[in-house]
């Protein structure tokens, strides 16, 4: 029998999630209106062109969000809306979501996540005008490197409390 004593709640509400645990979600922050989450990414996430597919993308943005409004409105939570905006392809070793609760009423809260991909690589070129660096130039260590994050999506979304009885 596993320990879980240690454990939050958010993480067994995940792991019961089937298709949560096939992603490779895991929770990394969760309580006081604020959620994180991680996946590492993996070949089947990619799409056709080497990017994380944008399906991943939005769903670890709505499972963060719905993590974040269950913080303030209890477990029995939904999304009923979700706009995503992606901003550039996910491309790196892992993605990270972190959403805040905006505001709330007692049913209802919105949410904004920000979607992330990071790497263990030498940065990427950013909007401020840095530039990459070479393939060849990235340290002999990159696996122990800071992970640099680049934000690829940023999402609103609507998390509703369930009636009861369903």
């Amino acid at each position: 029998m596993t320990d879980t004593s240690s454990r939050n709640p958010a993480e067994d509400v995940l792991a019961s999630q089937a298709f949560s645990v096939f992603i490779g979600a895991e929770m990394t922050d969760f309580g006081d209106g604020n959620a994180s989450m991680a996946i590492d990414i993996l070949p089947h996430h990619l799409q056709q062109n080497g990017y994380v597919h944008g399906g991943v993308i939005a769903y670890l943005a709505d499972n963060t969000a719905t993590f974040a409004g269950a913080t303030v409105l209890g477990p029995r939570v939904v999304t009923s809306a979700l706009t995503i905006t992606y901003l550039r392809p996910g491309i790196g070793d892992k993605l990270v979501a972190r959403a805040h609760v905006v505001d709330s009423t007692r049913r209802q809260a919105v949410v904004h996540v920000d979607v992330f991909a990071a790497t263990t690589a030498a940065p990427a070129s950013d909007a401020s005008g840095s530039v990459d660096a070479p393939a060849d130039a990235a340290p002999a260590d990159a696996a122990t490197a800071a992970p640099t994050e680049r934000r690829c999506a940023s999402a609103q979304a609507t998390i509703v409390m369930l009636p009861e009885g369903r």
